[in-house]
Formats: C-alpha cells, sequence, structure tokens
C-alpha cells in the first residue's frame, strides 16, 4: 500500500513514520529496519519518498514483540511464535516458565549460601582467619583503604598505535570524574578505584585485557574500548561474563541491538550510533549546503570507517547527492595522493571521508594540495580535537556532527569544560565528555544497586539492573538509556575554522 507524503500530517493520529514509531518504543530506527528487514515487523506502507509508514495494528505488534525480547525470547522464535498466531505465543510463553523458575531457584540457593557466609564472618568477629562453611562460595574480598571499602572499575582505551587519539581524553575525562565523586565522599560508602589498560590499537589485547579485568581484578563494571572494531572484540568476552560494560565511544553499527553479533545485555553506550548521527548530519549538511555531487574516501580494514561508508552510500542518493565514486585505502597507507587525484577528478561537490585516527586530516590535506576547493563531510571521525588541529588551514569549512559541543551552555557542560580546562589545560572533546557521563551513570547506578562490594559476581549482576532505569544529567544532555541500552541526545552540526578548531553551526534536538 502506498500513500502520499501528504497523508503523513492527515492520518498522525494512525500512521506514524519510523522515527515516531522508535521514539514512542523507546528502540532504534534501526531496530526497526532491521525487524522489517527480517519479516518480523512489516511496514503498513511507505511514502512516495519510500519512508516507511506503521499503523496502529503495527505499533500493537511491536508491543508484543518488545514484551517478548524482554522475556527472553530470540527473535527467530518470536518470528515463529507470531506466525502461529495466539496459541504459538502462549506456548512459546508457557515454555519459559520452567527456564524462569530454574533461575528463581538457583538465585535463592545462592542467597541462602551467602548469607550463610556473612554469618559466619561476623560470628567472628570480622577476623581474617575465619572459616566459612564448606557450601561457602570462595569470594575474594575487595582491597580495603582508610577511606573504606572500594568500587573497583576498569578501563580498556588506546593510549598508544592509531586510535590512542580517540582514548588519551576519555582516560583524562575518567580520571577527572574519578576525582570529583571521591571528593564529594565517593558511592554509598564507597570510594571509585579505576584501572585503566592500554589495548595499543589492538582488539586481541582489548579482549585479554577485559578478560582480566574480570577474572583478576574482580571489577564491577568496565569502560570502553575507545573505537568500535575494538569494542566488538571486548564487548563479547564482558558480555559472556556478565559484567556490564559501557562503550563510551563505539558509535559503529551492530553495538547494541538484534543485529548484534552476540547477545548484548550487559553492554551500554553512551555514544550516539553513527547511523543515527551521519543521518541526522547529511539531513541537515544537505538541506544547507545543498551538494549535488560527492566521492567518498574511506578505510577499509577498521570498522567504523567501513560502517560510515556503508552508511553514506545507502543514504546519500536520499539526500540528492548522486555520489560518483567510493575510494577504499587501508590505514597502514602514509602516501594518499593518488587517492587524492583519483577523487578530484570527478570535480564533486562534496567529499565524504570516514577513517580512524588522523586519516580524514591527511585526506582533506592531499586533496587540498591538489587544489580541491569544495567541502568536505564526516561524521564522529572528524571531531577528535588531533584531526582537528591537524587538519589546520586544509580542513577549513569541513562539517560533521555529533552529539555533543563545548559551546553546548548547559551548565553541567559548562561545568565539565571549566573542571577539564582546570586539571589538564585543554579543552575536551566528545569522547572526553561521554566517557565522562559513562562514569556518572555507573556512579549513579551503584548508589541505587545495594552493593555488597564483597560478591563481585552479585555486584556485576546488580549494577546492571540499576544502569538500565539512569536519568541523569551529564555533559551530554539527559542519559536515560533504551530498553537496548542506547541513548540519544541533541546533535550538533559543527564546521572546522581552519585553526584548529570547530564552531557550531546548527542544533538539532531530538
Amino acid at each position: 500500500m502506498q500513500f502520499p507524503d501528504e497523508d503523513m500530517t492527515n492520518q498522525r493520529d494512525e500512521i506514524r513514520t519510523i522515527g515516531e514509531l522508535a521514539r514512542k518504543a523507546r528502540l532504534t530506527v534501526r531496530t526497526l529496519r532491521h525487524y522489517d528487514e527480517i519479516g518480523l515487523l512489516k511496514p503498513h506502507g511507505r511514502t512516495r519518498s519510500g519512508y516507511r509508514l506503521y499503523s496502529d495494528h503495527d505499533v500493537d505488534q511491536l508491543n508484543l514483540i518488545v514484551e517478548l525480547r524482554e522475556l527472553g525470547l530470540p527473535l527467530k522464535q518470536i518470528q515463529r511464535a507470531l506466525q502461529g498466531g495466539l496459541a504459538e505465543v502462549t506456548d512459546c510463553v508457557r515454555e519459559l516458565l520452567p527456564a524462569v523458575e530454574q533461575q528463581l531457584l538457583s538465585d535463592q540457593l545462592r542467597r541462602d549460601r551467602l548469607t550463610e557466609l556473612l554469618q559466619t564472618l561476623d560470628g567472628d568477629g570480622g577476623s581474617s582467619t575465619a572459616k566459612p562453611s564448606s557450601r561457602a562460595v570462595n569470594i575474594q574480598q575487595p582491597s580495603m583503604t582508610e577511606a573504606g571499602r572500594i568500587l573497583k572499575l576498569g578501563a580498556v582505551y588506546s593510549l598508544t598505535g592509531v586510535a590512542q587519539i580517540h582514548g588519551l581524553s576519555a582516560r583524562n575525562a575518567i580520571c577527572l570524574a574519578q576525582e570529583e565523586i571521591n571528593s564529594a565522599g565517593g558511592v554509598a560508602g564507597a570510594m571509585i578505584s579505576v584501572d585503566i589498560e592500554d589495548d595499543a590499537s589492538d582488539r586481541a589485547q582489548a579482549a585479554l585485557h577485559t578478560r582480566r579485568f574480570i577474572q583478576q581484578g574482580q571489577v564491577v563494571c568496565l569502560l570502553g574500548p575507545g573505537v568500535s572494531h575494538l569494542a566488538v572484540a571486548a564487548h563479547s568476552v564482558a558480555n559472556t561474563m556478565q559484567t556490564p560494560m559501557i562503550a563510551s565511544s563505539n558509535p559503529g553499527l551492530d553495538i547494541l541491538g538484534p543485529s548484534c553479533p552476540y547477545p548484548c545485555e550487559f553492554i551500554f553506550r553512551t555514544s550516539m550510533g553513527e547511523d543515527v548521527i551521519l543521518q541526522t548530519g547529511l539531513d541537515v549538511y544537505s538541506r544547507r549546503s545543498q551538494p549535488k555531487t560527492g566521492v567518498l574516501i574511506w578505510t577499509s580494514d577498521d570498522k567504523l570507517s567501513s560502517d560510515g561508508a556503508q552508511i553514506i552510500g545507502g543514504n546519500a542518493n536520499d539526500y540528492g547527492i548522486d555520489l560518483l565514486d567510493s575510494i577504499e585505502f587501508s590505514k597502514a597507507e602514509e602516501d594518499l595522493s593518488t587517492y587524492a587525484q583519483r577523487a578530484i577528478k570527478h570535480n564533486p561537490d562534496v567529499i565524504f571521508v570516514t577513517s580512524i585516527g588522523e586519516r580524514p586530516a591527511h585526506v582533506m590535506t592531499a586533496v587540498r594540495k591538489l587544489g580541491f576547493q569544495g567541502g568536505f563531510f564526516g561524521g564522529y571521525s572528524f571531531n577528535p580535537a588531533a584531526v582537528v588541529a591537524a587538519a589546520s588551514a586544509a580542513g577549513r569549512g569541513a562539517q560533521s556532527i555529533t552529539n555533543w559541543h563545548v559551546d553546548n551552555k548547559v551548565e553541567t557542560n559548562a561545568e565539565f569544560v571549566r573542571n577539564y580546562r582546570r586539571k589538564f589545560g585543554l579543552y575536551p572533546d566528545y569522547q572526553g565528555a561521554q566517557a565522562y557521563a559513562a562514569m556518572l551513570a555507573i556512579a549513579d547506578a551503584s548508589q541505587r544497586a545495594n552493593l555488597t562490594f564483597v560478591d563481585a559476581v552479585g555486584d556485576r549482576l546488580r549494577l546492571h539492573r540499576a544502569l538500565a532505569s539512569t536519568n541523569i544529567e551529564t555533559p551530554l544532555g539527559r542519559l536515560r538509556f533504551t530498553r537496548e541500552h542506547d541513548v540519544s541526545f541533541d546533535t550538533y552540526l559543527v564546521e572546522m575554522t581552519g585553526k584548529g578548531d570547530q564552531k557550531m553551526i546548527a542544533k538539532t534536538t531530538r
């Protein structure tokens, strides 16, 4: 069924766009598209422009899907159940009950064992020679300081290697947040202690540090890594070991949601997805600058870059931009002149760049040297302070989209910027703001989670539940996690001045 664009207004009480439905259900647009692709939830119709439209019946169907997902059913089983009608749905729900009852019994037994252990320790007056009963689990107690109990956190970021510019400001912001929280009395009578490990921009090290933090460090929660292709290695470990991990700067595709390659129940993120960021940016940029032709230059050997290329390549035409060429290169390559020459032969209005590290700046410099006078556009990869500084005059006029900007005058952000500058002598960037927001979320959840500071395994589950109900003010805006543990903030179209900084030129309120 087809609907003209104007019908969206006339039938708004019955027909919803995909964005409206996503906001109402607290899901991402990408999730609804995935449901459409696998045939789980097809739209009621489309506009002449191809936009999906959903009816009240679709809303009811989505509510049932969400309910079944929260009960633990995988998508394939939900799809079979919905195709089989009410009787099949009823049978699927009935089949879940034995597993839930078994889990309740297991939790009760574990609670009894912990209670017995505490009674044994209390009866001995807290002596280190107390011997728990043979039924008690062997729980490693956290280190104690004069200040009292310790909330142990771990962070995995790239402090060296090609991705280090994505990790250094995050490290600074985490240290700042730890200092501020502890100076204010900590959380629930405990001081926060964050150990930060360098993954050296390597997937294997990211996974290794994550595992060590959980197994040996007995951390309750983790942060990082700083880029998406490292995150997929670390997050799968954290999720398997049921330890919450906050992806502070991982906007890549499939980090969260139903298309994530592994269960993502314990993964949260404080950065908006690149799909939302780039499409929002393309919309605003295309309306303001009205480019007709473009060329895409991207690195094919890291996740964020290839995800960005996929998003731009798949959506540019929807915004009236004819993509004339898609040029791949490796992030290990130093000489980009060949790719620059190929790009400017097309004389495009805009060059899109998706890459990590300082590569976006190197592309801009190479293209400008050949006389290119057109525009540049990108997503998160344009925004690190090191990229803006490296681009310098070559980047003048380059526009990008972000969910944080230093000039946002909201007091929470203004205070963060002041304190960061006072401590480090530098302006923060979006990675620092996202890591700082993650620390605030952990502190808030820890305050509400009734942590024991003795049972690391149990405390991880308690903190995981508390994180899901986060509702706090941060430098990014009000932080609430969706059902998929994702976020949605205001976005900002920013432009490089050519003097090593960016100015905000438009704001989109979500």
